[in-house]
């Protein structure tokens, strides 16, 4: 059976009070470098309905909670597919799996016969927020975290891998997950200039139109996110990134 979720379905306002994945704060003081935050955020969504859910992709930086076993997460997920940022097509994954040309556009041999910096710089930097579309027929929880030290953009430093703040959306729609440090305005929008962002509605399982002054919103938190860019960009920075003096004037 082939199921596809659709990229556009009923389009609302959300509305303030619609909160489908709760986020809880620790807060843990000194822990942390003062340039990203001391809070560790947990997203935590109870799956009761059937439907599909845009939840983080195996890809995206993200560390699911204590005790959460993966392997029966995989097992949960009825259908699941992948949205390409680099294609704009969907891939269906099979085993919670999804193929490697199906969400860069390029086959896995050829990834690995690019140096390592291209591979990261031009393909994983623009998956590390992912989202994919997940659908459950049955009950079940799922907890994922995110902590301070994931901001930092490594840069060149592939023993890491790519941060938070080296994050990038391409040109056209891109399905992600909305980042808590984001909604709770500890960072900042990057370099993106937005044309149209929409939340998925877990429980209406439709769109829910974000207006440009909603951008950033505590409740956003967790959500999966379909935001169209009018360019390659940034979509996350840290608030000292944007300080600078004033143009001189022309």
């Amino acid at each position: 059976m082939n199921i596809k979720p659709s990229i556009f379905l009923l389009t609302i306002i959300l509305s303030i009070g619609s909160v489908f994945a709760l986020t809880i704060t620790n807060y843990e003081p000194g822990n942390y470098p003062a340039f990203a935050s001391n809070n560790i955020y947990t997203v935590k969504y109870s799956i009761t309905e059937p439907g599909w859910y845009l939840l983080p992709s195996n890809r995206a930086l993200v560390n699911y909670a204590n005790g959460q076993d993966l392997a029966s997460l995989v097992e949960a997920v009825d259908y699941k597919f992948v949205f390409s940022p680099f294609t704009k097509k969907y891939g269906q994954c099979e085993n919670g799996a999804c193929d490697y040309e199906d969400i860069y556009g390029v086959s896995i041999q050829e990834l690995q016969s690019l140096p390592q910096d291209t591979v990261m710089n031009d393909y994983l930097t623009y998956t590390t927020i992912a989202a994919d579309w997940h659908y459950y027929s049955r009950p079940v929880t799922i907890e994922y975290q995110y902590f301070p030290f994931m901001l930092q953009d490594f840069g060149n430093n592939l023993d890491f891998g790519v941060g938070l703040f080296g994050s990038r959306l391409k040109k056209g729609w891109n399905l992600i997950t909305y980042n808590p440090y984001l909604a709770h305005e500890e960072i900042e929008l990057g370099d993106c200039s937005i044309e149209r962002m929409y939340a998925f509605d877990d429980g209406d399982q439709s769109w829910a139109k974000i207006d440009e002054n909603d951008y950033i919103r505590k409740e956003l938190s967790g959500f999966g996110i379909a935001v169209k860019v009018t360019n390659d960009c940034n979509f996350l920075a840290s608030k000292e990134s944007n300080v600078a003096p004033s143009t001189i004037p022309e």
